[in-house]
């Protein structure tokens, strides 16, 4: 059987007053447990059913999937800017202020990210793409 066929994990944390199948490492095997409280988004607190012995569970990592989505979002980002500015250029940026009222395909200067492209503007925010990311700002704000 190929590795793809095998059951994927799972990310998701189990429900409060459920049981849940773990490694007990005081009974020394799996064992069922109650999951007493979620204690953060990727943690729960556990309690042994055999021994009464308390412990933290935390959601395994998943970081191939992590850094993949990183690394799309960066090189989406990137060649939209490329884009933008090849087609804009950033000869005549405006610097960046809440307050301003911006419009599609301007090019702005922000203090922290830098030049940037609007990509979509609304009543009270804009769509500005930098290099680095596409990041949502405010602005005609009074």
């Amino acid at each position: 059987m190929s590795d793809s066929a095998e059951t994927p994990e799972v990310y998701v944390l189990p429900k409060v007053a459920t049981n849940f199948y773990y490694d007990c490492k005081k009974c020394g095997k799996e064992t069922f447990h109650v999951v007493l409280a979620h204690s953060a988004e990727d943690s729960a607190k556990l309690e042994c059913e055999i021994c009464g012995s308390k412990k933290t569970y935390k959601l395994p990592k998943n970081p191939a999937r992590a850094r993949t989505k990183k690394a799309s979002v960066r090189s989406s980002a990137a060649s939209a800017w490329a884009m933008y500015d090849k087609k804009i250029g950033s000869d005549e940026k405006i610097k960046y202020k809440m307050t301003e009222n911006y419009e599609v395909e301007t090019a702005i200067d922000h203090i922290k990210f830098g030049i940037g492209y609007i990509k979509s503007a609304t009543s009270g925010k804009i769509e500005v793409v930098f290099q680095d990311a596409i990041r949502l700002l405010v602005h005609n704000r009074s």
